[in-house]
């Protein structure tokens, strides 16, 4: 087997997805030291051609890679920043449960502000109410006193008609 070998005399290693725009994951030999301080800097293509479509087509996904491997980075940063922004320390917890307390407090203080506006306001609807009895009583006993008012007038015409009548038989 005739083994091709670099400038330094080493067996050349096979590479891939080489990350240039022009010629993208275009195979090729290279220096087992290559990109190393070591190396010879000694490399050849492996094969001879690349179509056009692959060369515009390969390095598009190499692109779209790079920003998905990006975006599972940051999400991934996200999420730590998220879980020790959310893990609370020793020297936060009692800081933490104070602030809670505090909120609860002023909670409670509004719920008994807005207990005692409904109490008032429940006052006054009572006055109110009660009051309105009151006057559906004196309207009722008005009305009464009115029936009453007016059977006696019709009673009073019906008897002085009657009276009448009586007088009108004996002349």
């Amino acid at each position: 087997m005739n083994w091709k070998r670099c400038d330094a005399n080493m067996d050349l290693f096979a590479f891939a997805d080489l990350l240039d725009p022009e010629n993208p994951g275009r195979r090729y030999w290279g220096c087992p030291y290559y990109g190393n301080a070591r190396s010879c800097d000694f490399w050849l293509w492996k094969d001879d051609y690349i179509d056009p479509r692959s060369k515009f087509v390969i390095p598009k996904l190499l692109g779209r890679i790079a920003e998905l491997e990006h975006i599972v980075e940051s999400s991934r940063k996200v999420e730590i920043s998220d879980k020790e922004i959310k893990k609370p320390t020793k020297s936060t917890e009692p800081m933490e449960s104070k602030i809670d307390m505090n909120k609860k407090e002023s909670k409670m203080d509004s719920f008994d502000d807005d207990l005692k506006k409904m109490k008032a306001v429940e006052k006054k609807w009572k006055n109110k109410l009660a009051k309105s009895k009151k006057r559906e009583k004196q309207l009722w006993i008005a009305l009464l006193c009115v029936c009453i008012l007016g059977v006696s007038l019709i009673f009073q015409r019906v008897l002085f008609l009657k009276g009448e009548g009586d007088s009108r038989k004996l002349s």
